[in-house]
């Protein structure tokens, strides 16, 4: 037990129910999720595919225009850049660094409360149109900058997170929680 000071306000609900719903994230079996990033060149496209007992599959995207494609598969990590032919790069450092920020990427982090931090302050709550609860909130980063999230709750799980920016909006989109998902293993060499 950790006894609060005397004027704080505690951790305000909605955020325990944020991190409750990254929290259920990260015990389902498989989800797909999409991401969206501004960038100088328009906006890349992330598509991942989780599937707990086996790995990841992701393919990214500029302008809606294929650029790369990786697997994460029982620790063996697989690319392709372009129409390239598949290559295991499972020993190279670089690789497994860009999956596994793809990978933090999409489910945050193992600690929820890394993510939305008790300083968090809701500034907003309504229904959103695709049926979902959205908060709006501001926190502070460790380095002391201001960051301004909406996330968007619908049965106990994420379903959007949109982190607002001044150069845009970084948007990630989950869906099909749950559902059977079969990752296949690409075969080195092939297109």
């Amino acid at each position: 037990y950790v006894r609060k000071e005397k004027n704080d306000r505690g951790t305000p609900a909605e955020v325990t129910e944020m991190r409750q719903a990254l929290r259920n994230l990260d015990q389902v079996s498989s989800f797909r999720a999409t991401m969206l990033i501004p960038s100088s060149d328009g906006t890349a496209t992330g598509e991942l595919e989780y599937v707990q007992k086996q790995g990841i599959h992701g393919t990214l995207s500029i302008n809606g225009q294929f650029v790369s494609e990786l697997y994460k598969l029982n620790g063996s990590i697989y690319f392709r850049h372009g129409t390239s032919s598949w290559e295991n790069v499972s020993d190279d450092a670089n690789s497994r660094v860009i999956v596994d920020g793809f990978e933090q990427a999409v489910r945050f982090s193992n600690d929820p409360s890394a993510s939305i931090r008790d300083i968090a302050r809701i500034t907003k709550t309504e229904m959103d149109p695709r049926g979902c609860k959205a908060y709006t909130f501001w926190q502070y980063t460790l380095s002391g900058e201001e960051e301004t999230y909406r996330f968007c709750l619908q049965n106990g799980y994420p379903v959007g997170i949109t982190k607002l920016t001044s150069s845009g909006n970084v948007e990630i989109y989950y869906r099909d929680i749950d559902k059977p998902i079969s990752l296949k293993t690409p075969v080195v060499g092939t297109r």
